[in-house]
């Protein structure tokens, strides 16, 4: 039966792979039946030594890289380099009122003392300006524009060129053709390259001396001239107040009310009628914001939560 199976008319195969395939299927038949008989406990365990012997070739060979590495380049130097340059750079904590050094504070590295990217800073401002486009912009189609939709002349006979409707976009006052519609510009960009271009701007405005760390921002009054006097003494802008000479961004931690309201509020009163003098929260710091200003002011809060923010890993 199985021979029959196995023919040339219903496989194609001839007489002699008929035969040794036939036999071949008998003997595994015979070697099934002899299995199914005995009992689970009548089955031999053979002990192979192959992956023993395996085993051991691959640590013998993992030794002799390891050797051939060492012999090479020498032993590893984990844990044994350290920066020359270390972890901190410092810098002067000052009084706002007088500018005047109070003493030497220190700054982690990593954050402002960081390499400037140029590159990260380009691609983190073109994706914080495509965010403050509003996109608004709109044209009518000509499903907007008052008219008929009668067809304005015959298709023959006149001698010039075949016209439809009259609200159509080649026809003066009529549709706009292709024209911007109402959307979102927003761009994305990963978290990671956003950092290193805050980075890199800090790094920058302390590297060109633009960066001044006071103890606090605490003033006596709220009033303008007196603010804008400490500056003009301080050095900051020049004394006629315009667009061309003030640029100073004050950064706090204005997200607790107390705090806003007796560090923050006399400064935050002052900075209203000066232009291009601005008081920002440090929570909501942008790129752009901290490039287009020259003179840079954070306290102690925000150094601490500049450095904590950028060095997490979330």
């Amino acid at each position: 039966m199985l021979s029959r199976i196995l023919s040339k008319r219903h496989l194609g195969l001839d007489s002699q792979k008929v035969g040794l395939l036939t036999r071949s299927l008998l003997g595994l038949k015979r070697g099934l039946t002899t299995i199914e008989n005995k009992t689970d406990t009548e089955i031999p365990v053979i002990k192979s030594e192959n992956s023993e012997s395996k085993n051991v070739q691959v640590e013998a060979n993992e030794d002799l890289i390891e050797a051939r590495n060492l012999a090479k380049y020498g032993k590893p130097l984990v844990d044994k380099l350290e920066s020359p340059f270390g972890e901190k750079v410092q810098a002067w904590l000052k009084k706002l009122s007088t500018n005047e050094p109070v003493e030497i504070i220190e700054l982690d590295r990593r954050v402002f003392g960081a390499p400037v990217r140029v590159d990260i800073v380009h691609r983190v401002v073109g994706y914080e300006r495509n965010a403050m486009r509003q996109g608004t912009h709109y044209t009518r189609t000509i499903s907007d524009i008052r008219g008929s939709a009668k067809k304005q002349a015959p298709q023959k006979g006149r001698g010039m060129a075949r016209v439809g409707t009259r609200r159509a976009p080649h026809f003066r006052k009529g549709a706009v053709a292709h024209g911007p519609r109402p959307r979102s510009h927003a761009t994305k960009i990963q978290r990671k390259v956003w950092r290193m271009g805050l980075k890199s701007v800090l790094s920058s405005k302390y590297q060109n001396d633009q960066l001044v760390v006071v103890d606090s921002f605490e003033l006596e009054s709220g009033k303008t001239r007196d603010l804008h006097r400490i500056l003009v003494d301080n050095g900051w802008i020049g004394y006629k107040n315009n667009e061309s000479n003030a640029n100073v961004l004050f950064l706090g931690d204005l997200s607790e009310d107390e705090g806003k309201e007796r560090s923050y509020g006399n400064i935050g009163r002052a900075t209203k009628n000066l232009q291009g003098v601005r008081l920002g929260n440090v929570r909501d710091t942008l790129v752009y914001e901290v490039l287009k200003h020259k003179i840079l002011v954070l306290d102690r809060k925000s150094v601490s939560f500049i450095e904590n923010r950028l060095n997490s890993l979330d």
